[in-house]
């Protein structure tokens, strides 16, 4: 059987998750192993993440924190990726991270921070695309790429570090009245 993402979240409210259970491994789980096994884990690291990363996600329905229009799937990865991250760290192993790994605002720092959902990065990446091209590609350097002043001088053809300095500024200010204008994104970008 498969779920939609409305079902699987439905299916967990009303505790009618039985079936949802072989669905989630059946789909997610081997996505899973193959990215723990990459990482110099074993098949049963993968089986132990996913169990944890289930059991945070049903925690994260039942607390009403993931919301609906997110989708299930990509969050349990995101959430087995990052426990497996700080595993890793925490026994001082090598982890080669993948060329297309995502680097995230606040990309963690901690456990909680470690948790990032789809719905939060699909949420800035729409705000950062309401501030125009230029500010966003400043700020997606500045926030994602970590470039310094002078990098994105040079990448962006500013004339000097103070003319970037003062767009970022600007550009900073435009998305938090954005942010103000619209209230309820504040709320989905915050950390729980």
């Amino acid at each position: 059987m498969k779920y939609s993402g409305t079902a699987v979240i439905e299916a967990i409210r009303k505790g009618t998750d039985r079936d949802l259970l072989n669905f989630l491994y059946k789909s997610i789980l081997p996505r899973v192993t193959r990215y723990i096994v990459k990482n110099n884990g074993s098949r049963e690291d993968a089986f132990d993440i996913f169990q944890d990363a289930v059991v945070a996600f049903h925690r994260f329905v039942k607390e009403k924190k993931f919301h609906e229009d997110g989708n299930p799937e990509t969050f349990i990865f995101c959430i087995c990726r990052n426990l497996w991250i700080n595993r890793v760290k925490k026994e001082k192993k090598q982890v080669r991270m993948p060329a297309d790994y995502e680097r995230y605002e606040d990309d963690a720092q901690s456990a909680l921070e470690g948790i990032i959902t789809e719905e939060r990065a699909c949420t800035i990446r729409t705000m950062l695309s309401k501030l125009g091209k230029k500010c966003e590609e400043l700020l997606k350097l500045s926030i994602y790429d970590n470039m310094s002043l002078k990098e994105i001088c040079l990448h962006m053809g500013f004339t000097s570090e103070d003319a970037v300095k003062t767009q970022k500024y600007k550009c900073k200010q435009k998305l938090i009245s954005y942010i103000k204008e619209h209230s309820s994104l504040d709320e989905r970008i915050k950390l729980n």
